[in-house]
Parts: C-alpha cells; structure tokens; sequence
C-alpha cells in the first residue's frame, strides 16, 4: 500500500497501489512508474551462471579458510580497483576458471621454507578437497605486491606448487599463481628463511 505524506504524486508517495503503481524516490526525485514483475527466464545459461556464483560463496564461505587466504584475496582486489572486495575478486576467477577446468585448483595458503623453498597449497572449490593436479601454472613473484614479475612454471604435484625464491633469506616476498591467465591465488606475503 502506498503512503502518501501530501496530496498523491506531489511530495511523499512510497510504496505501490494494487501491483500496477510502484512510488519512490531517487535522491530528491519523486516517481511513479506502473509495477513490473521481474523476469526469470531459467535459461541454461543462467542457471549454469547461477551454480557458478553459488560455487564461488560455497568456497570462500566454506573451504578457503586458511589465515592467510583470504586477506591474500583482498591484497590482489586492492592491486586490481581500490573498492573491489576480496570476495568478489575470488568469485570472478572461481567464474572464469570454471568455464576453463571446472576441477582446476586454487590456492588455499602459501608457505615460506627454509632454502627459498616456497610451498603454494591447493584445493578444489567445488569439494574443499586437496588437489587435483593444476596442469602448467604460472608463478609471478615480486618486492610489492603492485610489482610482480613473471618467474616461471610449474606443474602441481601433490597437491600444491612449489617453487624456489631468487631473493636472499629475509626478504619480503609476494608471489602469486595463474593458470591459463586466470589467477589460481590472492597475493600471499612472507618473509624467505634461509
């Protein structure tokens, strides 16, 4: 029902009459438009984009809670647009990956070892599980995380990349994995042990 503070169409209508009147206003414009029900075709598309997005919250909500990974999502929204989340930063490449290798793996956290070693663990987002294998990966390593130069490639094995930094022991490092351009991780942070 809607309600009007003054004489209707003037100053206050909200709300709607019977479904065929809807009444708002937009910052300091009143409007009236006739009512519209939104539509929900149920294409294949869309619920295949639907089961992606649901895939994505699943994920992040349930699988990928490690301490590290989720603020390493939120460092590489930061590098990408200043206002973007973390989340959301994930869910497009959970969206995009998935139209690339349904089962291809994320990073989940990232381990810094003695002799440069540098351990990058995976999951699926669809099971929470280790693995599977990622194929071909692509490692960026850097000083900052808004200055990441390609290092090289790796396949998984046993769950998770590993590589080797080039830094000396006690430097700050960020590095990063894609697979097929698509990133596989958020920006991890750690310090090289000798």
């Amino acid at each position: 029902m809607a309600k009007a503070r003054t004489p209707l169409l003037s100053l206050g209508a909200r709300g709607k009459i019977a479904d065929t009147l809807e009444f708002s206003k937009v910052g300091k414009q009143n409007r009236v438009r006739s009512r519209s029900l939104p539509s929900n075709p149920q294409t294949t598309e869309q619920q295949t984009n639907r089961s992606r997005m649901s895939k994505a919250v699943t994920a992040w909500r349930e699988y990928f809670l490690h301490a590290d990974c989720k603020p390493s999502w939120r460092l590489y929204a930061k590098q990408i647009k200043k206002t973007m989340s973390g989340f959301n930063k994930f869910a497009a490449s959970i969206i995009s990956m998935d139209q690339v290798n349904s089962n291809a793996p994320f990073g989940d956290r990232c381990q810094f070892r003695a002799g440069g070693d540098i351990h990058m663990y995976l999951i699926n987002p669809s099971t929470g599980l280790s693995g599977p294998s990622a194929g071909l990966c692509q490692i960026y390593q850097g000083l900052s995380p808004d200055a990441l130069l390609y290092w090289g490639q790796r396949t998984s094995v046993s769950n998770k990349l590993q590589f080797n930094s080039s830094e000396p022991a006690g430097t700050l490092v960020y590095v990063q994995a894609f697979y097929q351009g698509i990133s596989m991780s958020g920006i991890y942070a750690g310090t090289v042990l000798a």
